[in-house]
């Protein structure tokens, strides 16, 4: 009975043992960090900045390659042979990008060029894509679980990638990929850069911009303009602020196009109008004006001048336009088709 007792004080003693040790020595219980604060990818817009702008498009490829009497005119002008080698290269079907904004920066931003598209394609392939394009100087960080940034070398000119969420991706040719439109961008989409101006957070772009409603293709320059542009518009440029087009598919299935030009005209508007106005027609009795059809459009152009804004509108025929276009563009397509 003795032996037994002490066996049982034994084993008692050594379970406390343990459950002091335990306590003393527990490791403390696993924290999971909090999840990553979600990104702002509403609009496009707001990933980019107008500091050092000198020109943007803003375009709805998808609603342009679905407007039936558009889709042999993009036939013509873009071959499918060329868009399947593209999306080969790139990952990207150029007719299925919902949303892109191409953008041109001074030498604030290393005179570089940027994109930003909103797409349905997996992210990772189109990263995949990019590096393999990489000739060296290849650099990858991962910013946040859903925001991954590569830059490098193509060629002898510096480029950098970003996917931002599973639909949207920016790319960037020149300039800082530290500082430039895609590091932008990737600081934009996390909340940061709060004192730095998005794209359509000043004037004139904002108003200019809205003006066109939701046309699928919209461009604008900003001044002020440099001597060679000058004298555009017959003078008009010199003043302007900023200048913009649109162009949409007519109710008669036509091409509308729509330009504005922003400055202070005041008292002097309704001439500035009529200057705008001969300044188009100049343009349309060019070669150049006369392949698209700019000398022959289904209705002449209509002009308004205000304090502020000078506006044209003319509807162009399609075919011409076409044909007009396919012969610009047919010599240096593959460039195109290079980029980004």
């Amino acid at each position: 009975m003795r032996e037994g007792g002490r066996e049982r004080r034994a084993l008692v003693a050594a379970l406390l043992g343990l459950v002091a040790g335990a306590a003393c020595g527990a490791p403390p219980p696993k924290v999971e960090p909090p999840p990553a604060p979600p990104l702002d990818l509403a609009s496009l817009d707001r990933l980019a900045t107008s500091a050092g702008l000198v020109w943007m498009v803003r375009a709805r490829p998808r609603d342009i390659a679905a407007t039936p009497f558009l889709i042999p005119s993009i036939g013509k002008i873009l071959p499918e042979a060329r868009l399947d080698v593209f999306t080969r290269r790139m990952g990207l079907d150029p007719r299925q990008v919902r949303e892109v904004i191409l953008l041109r920066y001074g030498e604030a931003l290393g005179d570089s060029e940027a994109q930003l598209a909103r797409h349905d394609v997996d992210p990772a392939l189109l990263e995949r894509r990019f590096f393999e394009r990489l000739s060296s100087d290849a650099e990858r960080k991962v910013d946040h679980p859903e925001l991954i940034r590569v830059s490098g070398t193509i060629g002898r000119t510096k480029h950098a990638f970003a996917r931002l969420g599973r639909d949207v991706v920016a790319y960037q040719q020149r300039g800082d990929a530290a500082r430039g439109a895609v590091a932008i961008a990737s600081l934009f989409v996390r909340g940061r850069l709060t004192k730095v101006l998005r794209l359509l957070s000043s004037e004139p772009l904002a108003s200019l911009i809205a003006r066109f409603g939701d046309a699928p293709v919209i461009a604008a320059a900003l001044g002020p303009f440099d001597d060679e542009w000058k004298t555009g518009a017959r003078g008009l440029l010199e003043i302007a602020t900023a200048v913009g087009a649109a162009a949409r598919p007519t109710a008669r299935d036509h091409v509308g196009l729509s330009l504005a030009l922003t400055g202070g005209f005041g008292a002097d508007a309704a001439k500035a109008a009529e200057v705008l106005r001969e300044a188009w027609l100049d343009v349309a009795s060019t070669t150049i004006g006369h392949l698209l059809g700019l000398d022959r459009p289904v209705e002449p152009p209509l002009t308004a001048g205000h304090q502020e804004v000078m506006t044209l509108a003319i509807e162009l025929d399609p075919a011409r336009l076409t044909e007009g276009l396919k012969a610009l563009v047919e010599r240096d397509l593959d460039a195109i088709m290079n980029l980004p």
